[in-house]
C-alpha cells in the first residue's frame, strides 16, 4: 500500500514539474485533484 502511495505522489510531483508550478500550485482544480488522488489511495 505504501508503494502504491509513493507512486502516485511521485506521478503527482512529476506532472506538477510538467506543467508550470508557480501557476498549478495556486490553482484550485489542482488542490480538489491532489485531494481526490489522497482520498482514492486511502481507500
Amino acid at each position: 500500500m505504501l508503494r502504491v502511495i509513493r507512486n502516485i505522489v511521485l506521478a503527482y510531483a512529476l506532472w506538477l514539474v510538467i506543467q508550470d508550478v508557480s501557476d498549478y500550485m495556486e490553482s484550485e482544480s489542482v488542490e480538489t485533484l491532489f485531494a481526490y488522488i489522497v482520498e482514492q489511495a486511502e481507500a
